[in-house]
């Protein structure tokens, strides 16, 4: 039983489907009051509608943003104020995985853009809302980021790309700027992140190259969404700071994800490439 979210003002990416999906789901269950984000407008409406069927909540609205386009996040955050004056959760959850490089408006490789730019970006233009809060950004990351043999620096794959490093890398960068996040903020707000492991979702059947054809079958074999909104409730609802889990357990995260001057250069690069000041 996770603790009781009542009027706590909750935003989560990548909503309407799988682990965000499950995650509001949770969040509407605990009574807080949650704002769904994704692109597709139909899709975000059906989501709300199922789940105010499901838990009986009615404080369920959503927003939608292609978290590929900066203007469009900027956007989003704009819009949420004129909603809400508060933040009290921020699941930073959305992603994206693509066989090709593909290149966003703002002249950025997609997944870097949708899988970390967003985090940081939409973190950022909504962080005084979870400061006066006390609240709490939870990035989706991934064990893989431990594999990130080429590191940080090649965000648009300008000299390759390859769908799972593209990936890897940006999972990388969730973790290393969720640490950052924390160490900045001290005591005034919250920032962990999470593997939320094999779950039964399509990106998971796109990264490991399974034919769509075999997806039902496949994804039958793995723990469904509800299993990774466990672990982010508990992340949401437990105390701490900087934080990583895999398992639904505190680890330590890969030697490139707790190198602080690594962290400070991907802090100060996603700025630049946001248009945002550094502090």
């Amino acid at each position: 039983m996770h603790s009781n979210l009542t009027g706590k003002v909750c935003m989560v990416t990548g909503a309407n489907r799988g682990i965000g999906y499950a995650t509001s789901v949770a969040l509407a269950r605990a009574g807080a009051i949650v704002t769904l984000v994704g692109r597709d407008p139909a899709r975000l409406e059906s989501a709300r509608d199922a789940i105010r069927r499901t838990t009986g909540a009615d404080r369920i609205d959503y927003l939608p943003a292609d978290l590929a386009s900066q203007a469009a996040v900027r956007s989003l955050a704009e819009r949420f104020r004129d909603r809400h004056d508060r933040l009290d959760v921020l699941v930073n959850n959305a992603a994206t995985i693509s066989e090709q490089r593909q290149v966003t408006v703002d002249g950025r490789e997609r997944t870097f853009a949708v899988n970390h730019l967003a985090y940081f970006l939409l973190t950022r233009l909504l962080l005084d809302l979870l400061v006066a809060a006390h609240g709490v950004v939870v990035n989706v990351a991934a064990s893989r980021h431990r594999d990130a043999v080429e590191g940080i620096e090649d965000i648009d794959s300008l000299t390759g790309y390859e769908m799972r490093s593209a990936y890897i890398r940006s999972k990388l960068a969730n973790v290393s700027f969720t640490l950052e996040l924390a160490r900045r903020l001290g005591a005034s707000a919250r920032a962990n992140s999470f593997c939320p492991g094999a779950t039964a979702t399509e990106a998971l059947m796109q990264f490991a190259r399974i034919p769509p054809e075999q997806w039902q079958q496949r994804l039958a074999q793995y723990p469904s969404p509800d299993t990774a909104a466990e672990v982010a409730m508990s992340v949401i609802t437990s105390p701490g700071t900087g934080r990583y889990l895999e398992d639904g357990v505190d680890v330590t995260p890969s030697p490139q994800a707790l190198d602080q001057d690594l962290a400070r250069r991907l802090w100060s690069r996603c700025s630049a490439l946001t248009g945002l000041p550094e502090d």
